[in-house]
């Protein structure tokens, strides 16, 4: 980029949006301030902490509009939202893509491990929807797996065989990698399984997946337990408790909580064809259907309960018995068994994930170079939630860079954690621009040094 129009790129990662503890408001603003910021930019009088491999430099800079902004990863959480409901990304994430739109600048999806789900999406839709945006000649929107830009297959100096390689993009003189960071995190065993077996292995998400179906989301905790309990008393009167009275008293009660939820959904029903002004033949097809389809339902269940059940010594039909207790396994097995479940590993995750890990820490537990061989001299990564630094020495580095340091620059994270709350806390992200890299922390439009 020309002296007149510098390269300014904003990075950020792990706002994960929908999850508890999520900051939506205040990356909204965030967002809102990116695209605002006057020409020729906010150039404050305090001095800033550039990096530039293992140096250091405090001096003053000019935040202009973003030539790009990289959303780094756990933009959204997919995986761990509230209540595991993902309705709730829905609700956090409208304010910032809402302010997203007419960017200045380039933005730069790269996905995280809690949003890989993404890159399935696009894999199924491949052929039937774009996810580059142009903005006349150029794209402002670009969704990249795992590494920005994406890895290639080359060889490199003074290593003989294809090598899979993370490039950079250059950025005054230095050349700058982009990944979300689980790919250098030992813990993250499903990934690690994925990259074995090539192709994805996530039963975290699989189950929350189970969890966001809308008969099962919509259950309460109370609807739950009694579907459990029901299940545990059929499995009594089946194998244990060979009591007819008692069965056909079980069933009866049953018939009618199932009589008074199907009522429930008919009043609904009925009061949003009322409001709706459908034509006269679309009304009654959905009345059919909707109302008088429930009125049905009802009165066979009542008739099928009284066909097999001599009403005087309470005997019910055994294959009756049957079919209501297999509805009910279904029922156990689909509702409260999967919400169980999701819960359990939520709570197994949040109590095995060990957040807050200094980039020193990652790099020496999970830097395989072998795997990915970064062609740069900046790695920008998140994933940790903790914003800091470390320089990766010359002598450490593969064959085909040996010599130069590597520095690595971690993102922070957006997410109010260990009794902080969002309007108190000061969010980080990552400057970049000719004068080289700095960790920065951003609260109200006002910008403060990060110099770790």
């Amino acid at each position: 980029m020309n002296k007149d129009n510098p390269e300014c790129v904003y990075v950020v990662s792990d706002i994960h949006l929908g999850a508890n503890g999520a900051c939506p408001e205040e990356f909204t603003a965030f967002t809102r301030w990116l695209k605002t910021i006057p020409d020729p930019g906010i150039c404050p009088d305090t001095p800033f902490t550039f990096r530039k491999g293992d140096q250091r430099k405090s001096e003053r800079t000019c935040f202009r509009r973003p030539s790009k902004l990289i959303l780094l990863g756990d933009i959204l959480d997919l995986w761990d939202p509230r209540r595991q409901d993902r309705v709730q990304i829905v609700k956090d994430a409208v304010g910032p893509l809402a302010c997203m739109h007419d960017f200045p600048g380039e933005i730069i999806y790269v996905s995280g491990n809690h949003d890989m789900d993404i890159d399935e999406i696009r894999e199924t839709l491949d052929g039937r929807f774009s996810w580059s945006c142009t903005s006349g000649n150029s794209p402002n929107f670009e969704l990249s797996r795992d590494h920005y830009p994406a890895t290639e297959k080359r060889r490199l100096p003074g290593i003989d065989a294809e090598e899979t390689v993370l490039p950079g993009i250059i950025i005054g003189d230095v050349k700058y990698s982009f990944i979300h960071g689980h790919q250098l995190d030992p813990e993250q065993i499903q990934y690690h399984i994925g990259e074995i077996t090539k192709s994805r292995f996530d039963p975290v998400d699989a189950v929350t997946d189970l969890a966001n179906v809308t008969f099962i989301k919509e259950m309460n905790q109370t609807k739950l337990w009694a579907i459990a309990a029901c299940w545990v008393t059929s499995i009594l009167l089946l194998f244990w408790l060979q009591e007819p009275v008692l069965k056909a008293g079980f069933t009866t009660i049953l018939v009618l909580a199932a009589m008074v939820q199907l009522d429930r959904y008919r009043e609904n029903a009925t009061k949003v064809i009322r409001e709706r002004k459908f034509a006269g033949w679309e009304k009654m097809v959905l009345q059919v259907l909707f109302i008088y389809g429930a009125w049905t339902i009802m009165a066979i269940i009542l008739v099928l309960l009284i066909l097999f059940t001599d009403l005087y010594s309470g005997v019910m039909s055994g294959p009756v018995f049957w079919i209501i207790f297999i509805l009910l396994t279904f029922l156990f097995i689909s509702c409260p068994v999967v919400r169980f479940i999701a819960g359990f590993m939520r709570g197994l995750y949040e109590n095995m994930k060990r957040r807050g890990r200094s980039s020193k820490e990652t790099v020496d537990e999970g830097f395989v170079r072998d795997r990915d061989t970064f062609d740069c001299d900046v790695v920008v990564f998140g994933h940790t939630h903790k914003e800091d630094s470390t320089v990766l020495s010359g002598s450490e580095r593969s064959l085909s860079r040996k010599g130069k340091p590597l520095l690595f620059i971690n993102t922070g994270c957006w997410v109010a954690e260990n009794g902080e709350t969002c309007t108190g806390r000061r969010h980080p992200f990552v400057f970049i621009n000719e004068q080289g890299v700095a960790i920065l922390k951003w609260k109200n439009g006002i910008i403060e040094d990060c110099p770790v």
